[in-house]
């Protein structure tokens, strides 16, 4: 690279790192409207049926787990995969003392870190997933998923079936707000996954097919408040 050209791209980069500093100096779109709260629930289940996802509403006071045991006898899960956390816990208790019989897989360590094998006889078999989610955004319908140890990543990505539970209180209207309500700016999760369908790719003659790389079917267990 010569001289000039270092010079030039060093004198962008400051450029647009000023511009940074001083937002005046922006030519900024205006803040989009927040979709009202009144209308949350409405849009999000609106929008993930749309990409083929089957929400169901589970009324305040009614058993979540249930609804689960209800979604695995529909789909005739024998094996579901579950993580370490105490929405896991609930689940596992409850298909323990109704005894289901459902095989539950629990994902008790960082599955990063296991070896091909080790993975291998944790999904090989394994029929469905379930996970909690963190969230919900309104404005696309999607689902805001926190992985880390107690809930891997896997248990959305790879078994053909993901159920997930979430509940009312925890939709906001978007990225934007969600945003500013868990306070990112002083502390951000490690790692996000945003869920808006069951998996799907157009990437063979355009043609449009669902499950190509992930989950064929994603179940929302939506809890009101």
């Amino acid at each position: 690279m010569s001289l000039n050209a270092r010079n030039f791209i060093l004198d962008r980069l400051k450029q647009g790192l000023a511009n940074q500093n001083n937002p005046a100096q922006r030519d900024e779109l205006p803040p989009l409207p927040t979709l009202p709260r009144d209308q949350w629930r409405a849009r999000f289940t609106e929008l993930l049926e749309a990409n083929h996802a089957d929400v169901r509403l589970v009324e305040a006071g009614q058993s979540w787990p249930q609804a689960v045991l209800d979604v695995l006898e529909q789909y005739k899960v024998e094996h579901l995969a579950i993580g370490t956390s105490e929405d896991a816990a609930t689940l596992k208790a409850v298909m323990s003392a109704t005894r289901s019989p459902v095989d539950v897989a629990v994902a008790d360590q960082a599955i990063d870190h296991r070896d091909a094998e080790e993975l291998d006889r944790l999904f090989a078999n394994t029929q469905a997933g379930f996970t909690r989610a963190a969230g919900g955004l309104a404005e696309t319908g999607s689902l805001v998923l926190e992985t880390g140890p107690q809930e891997p990543r896997q248990l959305s990505l790879v078994p053909p079936l993901h159920i997930a539970l979430v509940f009312e209180d925890d939709l906001t209207a978007s990225f934007q707000t969600l945003v500013e309500q868990q306070r990112w700016q002083g502390g951000m999760p490690t790692n996000l996954l945003l869920v808006s369908g069951p998996s799907k790719t157009a990437d063979i003659q355009q043609t449009l097919a669902y499950g190509a790389h992930g989950p064929k079917e994603l179940v929302v267990l939506l809890v009101a408040r």
